[in-house]
């Protein structure tokens, strides 16, 4: 739309023709005027009008994009590039916008039907049973297998490593999504991930397979990712714990080690100079036998202070850490075992679940 172009632009091109300069645009005087200048400056560039054909070319172009998993905005930008590389005038806004949408609904729908005729019968039986509600249960077990919390401690950590045991077993070795564009399968991951269990069951199959197959498979590599994380957190947060007991301890030890190891070098000193004829009683009351041995304790105290004090400020929380870095190794391996059925799996996920009320999952 001409109209559109800044005056400072059209009172520059006036002043280049000897025209009179211009304060606003208004309508055309007659509007076959407006589409005469139009069709010359079209010739002029080359360009061509946004007709049926060029239409179908675009919805070929666009198809080819959709596949690949690119997004409407992102689709939406590049047809506009598309058709001024191939010299054609842009359609309206809305006409390029509703095409753009037709053919991803379209392309969107297809690879639906392709992704979940690829996947195994038993992963589709395993969603189904994923999305139910069971009676008297407010949360599906799809909504479990989201609900993971983000605290760094030992339960959180092994309870997100049964997660991903859960999915591992679900999935199994061949989902039939390994070969796809990563891309794709990310994009089907994040929109099952924002569903909950009562829109998926409303959709379409293939949809329904699709969407929460991805999820799965992306939720066992982000959960690999999320033990990690919380695992270098949690050890991180026991070694400053320890090390500030230590630090603590240490700032009551130090005097006592000193004033104590000023008396054992003081009772060596008075062994050596002590007269042979002095009975071991007369030269334990000498020392001060009782408070010598709690000096020579205190020593020995911030000794092990500082050889191994770390290691015992954490030992109290050993029980808990040596469960979780079992729990780690053994995940670690990723050894591959028989899988449970998928029924089993979901029995194991309500069997974890916290006795605090949720919001229903309808």
């Amino acid at each position: 739309d001409y109209r559109q172009a800044p005056l400072r632009i059209v009172n520059h091109l006036s002043r280049q023709l000897d025209l009179p300069p211009v304060l606003f645009l208004g309508p055309p005087e007659r509007e076959p005027t407006e589409r005469e200048q139009a069709g010359r400056l079209r010739d002029y560039f080359g360009l061509t009008v946004f007709d049926q054909d060029a239409a179908t070319r675009l919805r070929e172009w666009l198809r080819q994009g959709a596949a690949e998993g690119r997004l409407v905005t992102e689709l939406l930008a590049q047809a506009e590039d598309a058709l001024r590389r191939w010299q054609i005038v842009l359609p309206a806004a809305g006409t390029l916008e509703r095409i753009v949408n037709s053919v991803v609904a379209q392309a969107t729908g297809e690879l639906f039907e392709t992704v979940a005729g690829r996947l195994p019968s038993r992963l589709r039986e395993a969603v189904d049973l994923l999305l139910e509600v069971p009676p008297g249960d407010a949360r599906s077990s799809l909504f479990r297998l989201k609900d993971y919390p983000r605290a760094p401690n030992a339960g959180v950590i092994k309870a997100d490593i049964n997660r991903w045991r859960l999915i591992r077993d679900l999935l199994g070795t061949q989902t039939g999504l390994d070969d796809l564009d990563p891309r794709i399968v990310r994009q089907a991951g994040e929109l099952g991930r924002r569903y909950d269990a009562g829109d998926l069951r409303r959709f379409a199959p293939a949809k329904r397979y699709t969407l929460v197959a991805c999820y799965l498979f992306e939720a066992r590599k982000t959960l690999l990712d999320h033990v990690v994380e919380m695992s270098d957190l949690f050890l991180t947060a026991l070694a400053r714990r320890s090390r500030n007991a230590v630090e603590k301890q240490r700032k009551l030890l130090r005097r006592q080690a000193r004033d104590g190891l000023r008396r054992v070098l003081g009772a060596v000193d008075a062994l050596i100079e002590a007269e042979g004829d002095q009975t071991v009683a007369a030269f334990r009351e000498a020392v001060e036998a009782p408070r010598l041995a709690q000096a020579a304790a205190a020593c020995r105290a911030y000794e092990r202070l500082e050889q191994r004090g770390e290691l015992d400020a954490i030992l109290p929380s050993c029980p808990a850490t040596a469960r979780s870095a079992n729990t780690c190794r053994a995940f670690s391996s990723c050894r591959s075992g028989p899988r449970p059925a998928a029924r089993s799996c979901c029995r194991r996920l309500r069997s974890r679940a916290p006795s605090t009320p949720a919001r229903a999952d309808r």
